[in-house]
């Protein structure tokens, strides 16, 4: 029994040094939040273009079961082709309504992001330029 005990507990240290879910979850750090948030106040527009597009997205896939909902019930089930016919036609417009809003919306995120990633290593390289040649004597990395 003794070593049975002393193999589960060696088992929950493995199992816990594997499991970084509590380190990563107690990772906020607000003040650097707000040090990023600098870089992204100019491209805030983009940002909140970004936010609604997700929004409609999200309403635009919630309202595709509506609409097969009405196709079946009111189409199939009371045999009429044309209310059928017009669920169909919904349903593919919708369908490409969502698929052209979700590529402005990525493009839009990754403009986003590519915008925010290079003012922040252009505030960097500004930086590192900024210093002594003695700085990075002293520095070796």
């Amino acid at each position: 029994m003794n070593a049975q005990a002393g193999q589960k507990a060696k088992t929950e240290a493995i199992l816990k040094r594997f499991h970084e879910e509590g380190a990563v979850a107690g990772g906020y750090d607000g003040a650097l939040l707000k040090r990023l948030w600098d870089f992204v106040r100019p491209h805030q527009g983009l940002l909140y273009a970004t936010i609604v597009l997700g929004l409609l997205i999200t309403g635009g896939g919630l309202v595709r079961p509506l609409i097969m909902r009405w196709a079946i019930d009111d189409g199939i089930m009371a045999k009429d082709a044309s209310v059928l016919f017009k669920g169909a036609m919904a349903f593919g417009f919708f369908v490409l309504v969502e698929q052209l809003l979700q590529v402005v919306h990525v493009y839009a995120r990754q403009l986003l992001g590519v915008r925010v990633i290079t003012d922040l290593r252009r505030t960097t390289f500004e930086f590192l330029h900024a210093l002594r040649m003695q700085f990075f004597d002293r520095q070796p990395v």
